[in-house]
């Protein structure tokens, strides 16, 4: 590929190898970038045996932190990122990404990242107007809540990705994961 005036200079590609690339190194991420080697693997019982995950399909799992997983302690953190490299993944850390195009992805510093596919899982944000409610609200507009899941306003009361709740144990909120708003819902 040859680079035009605005074009990052991104290294000529095989045509047979699929790039792809994962924006965001939470738990959607991860699981993604796992799942999607599996399934590849997987295609083997359906007489599909020439289609190798690292030598066809390359993944790339791009994190703006410092480290996948921030949310959770980082022992989990380095675990994963081990598991993922294992399995042939590519994991970036520290990449904030500035653009996407039809084949390729730029950061912040103009560095190339060849993909073809994208998939967007970086960021959670709940929606502005919960900033407006006159409830305590952290800088992603979710409600900052107690460990019994009260508001500001303790007669109200919020939860999942709405809600900034405290890990017990730790100097931090809890993830926003199904698996946490499941066990929030039921404690209601």
């Amino acid at each position: 590929m040859t680079a035009g005036v605005g074009e990052a200079n991104i290294p000529s590609q095989a045509d047979d190898v699929l790039h792809i690339a994962i924006v965001g190194g939470g738990a959607t991420g991860v699981e993604l970038a796992a799942e999607l080697v599996e399934a590849l693997a997987s295609l083997v019982y359906y007489g599909i045996d020439e289609l190798q995950p690292g030598r066809d399909v390359q993944i790339t799992l791009i994190e703006g932190d410092d480290r996948i997983l921030s949310a959770l302690p980082e022992k989990q953190s380095i675990k994963a990122q081990k598991l993922l490299h294992e399995r042939g993944i590519t994991v970036k850390t520290s990449v904030r990404v500035a653009d996407v195009r039809a084949d390729y992805l730029t950061d912040a510093e103009g560095r190339p990242y060849p993909a073809e596919f994208c998939v967007w899982a970086a960021g959670i944000e709940a929606p502005e107007i919960l900033s407006e409610l006159g409830l305590r609200t952290n800088a992603r507009h979710q409600i900052v809540v107690d460990a019994q899941l009260r508001s500001s306003d303790p007669h109200i009361l919020a939860f999942g990705d709405c809600a900034e709740a405290p890990w017990h144990g730790e100097n931090r909120p809890l993830p926003a994961k199904a698996q946490v708003a499941s066990q929030q819902a039921s404690s209601i």
